[in-house]
């Protein structure tokens, strides 16, 4: 048995009346936030391990860049400002990838990449459910999602359904295996049995199919699924697939720990670091045990004030990767008994224990000037945050979270207007 995705329709399909072009690579959009080093453990309050991107292409000597690669297609070569251009395309789609926070906008990052690098090819997610089933993840947007809805019609199966996964056949060779290398199968050999072996193959014939390739995905600790490369015209460059394939893994592999770190406690996706009802309670424990040994605990919020201009000028991506290396540095520079979490959409709240409230002060100040100084982008064009604090203390503030909590909101936002005015 061959891997089966859906079931047969009940109505007949309708003969396509002409073959369909080739689609084209649409131009990137803007991304959103990318991966960050995190600790190893996935803890209450903690982020999940992540695995380092590995880079998009090798820089031997005599190999050539992705934005060498993709000028190719031109007869003459690309100035500075189109490889500047393409390189920033390349940076903002990995940056997409590797921040995903679900399947769904992994697998658009994913095929995006795939049609923008790999001219004429289009990716299709094959995913492992937690029940070990696969299952299709088919991306939805552009030429893809066209490919998709037309090779529904055209095998008269649903692509999105599941099945087991494939006991013998080529794809269970691959799947059993330990390579992860590119393989290249035929449309029978994943819905020959659902579909039939000779409308697998008109299929391919009216689409246009060139070449359908299946990469085993797998990380060091369990396999993670099948990626699926369904290609017009000439096959895509190997070290390019290869390339976005290990991608794509780290990307998949990181989504999945980030998933069991939410089981374990309450992760913000952007930050990685404690959402803001984990903060709440983490502070509600603090001041208790205050309350119960008669040491003082402070709170300090602090927030990127231009948070929303810099979204603006730089898109998403760029900001939201600013709050995840933001929280990394502000967490370095805080000691093991503290706690740092997500507040609001652009802020952070720091748990100072047994601080009071003059040497909360000195640390808001220290913790304000790490936030500032982050950086995310090379050269003079990288935002820069601009970074407000306010704290409030027990007893003298309060003698629960939320009177705490108040107390320090009330003074960071007089600070914001006056940051805004002088900005």
């Amino acid at each position: 048995m061959v891997l089966r995705f859906g079931r047969r329709r009940r109505k007949e399909q309708q003969e396509p009346g002409e073959e369909p072009q080739a689609p084209t690579p649409e131009p990137d959009d803007a991304p959103e936030a990318p991966e960050g080093p995190q600790p190893a453990e996935a803890r209450a309050g903690e982020p999940p391990a992540v695995a380092s991107e590995p880079p998009l292409a090798e820089s031997a000597e005599g190999e050539e860049t992705p934005a060498e690669a993709t000028g190719k297609a031109s007869p003459t070569s690309p100035s500075v400002e189109d490889t500047s251009r393409d390189s920033l395309s390349l940076l903002n789609t990995l940056l997409r990838l590797h921040g995903a926070e679900n399947t769904v906008s992994l697998a658009e990052a994913a095929g995006q990449l795939a049609r923008s690098y790999l001219d004429g090819t289009h990716l299709l997610l094959l995913l492992i459910n937690k029940g070990g089933t696969f299952r299709l993840q088919a991306v939805k947007s552009a030429a893809t999602g066209t490919l998709v809805k037309q090779l529904n019609d055209l095998l008269g199966i649903a692509l999105t359904g599941e099945s087991p996964p494939p006991r013998q056949g080529p794809i269970a060779k691959i799947w059993l295996s330990d390579t992860t290398s590119a393989h290249v199968v035929s449309l029978a050999d994943l819905w020959g049995d659902s579909a039939g072996a000779e409308t697998c193959q008109r299929a391919e014939k009216v689409l246009g199919i060139s070449q359908v390739a299946v990469v085993r995905l797998a990380s060091a600790d369990e396999p993670l699924g099948m990626a699926l490369f369904l290609s017009h015209g000439d096959p895509p460059d190997p070290a390019m697939l290869d390339a976005i394939v290990r991608h794509l893994t780290v990307a998949l592999a990181n989504l999945r720990n980030v998933e069991k770190a939410r089981q374990f406690g309450s992760i913000d996706p952007i930050r990685w670091i404690a959402d803001r009802s984990e903060f709440t309670r983490q502070l509600s424990r603090e001041v208790h045990r205050a309350r119960r040994y008669g040491h003082p605990v402070s709170v300090a919020l602090l927030v990127v004030d231009n948070f929303d201009a810099l979204r603006l000028e730089y898109g998403w991506t760029v900001a939201n990767r600013l709050l995840r290396s933001a929280s990394a540095a502000l967490a370095e520079c805080l000691r093991e008994s503290d706690f740092i979490g997500s507040y609001h959409h652009n802020g952070f709240g720091v748990i100072l224990v047994q601080t009071s409230a003059e040497a909360a002060s000195d640390a808001a100040d220290r913790l304000r000037e790490r936030a500032a100084s982050v950086r995310v982008l090379e050269g003079e064009g990288s935002p820069v945050p601009e970074c407000v604090v306010a704290i409030a203390s027990y007893p003298e503030d309060g003698t629960d979270a939320s009177a705490l909590l108040v107390a320090a909101e009330s003074r960071l936002l007089p600070e914001r207007r006056l940051s805004s005015a002088s900005a």
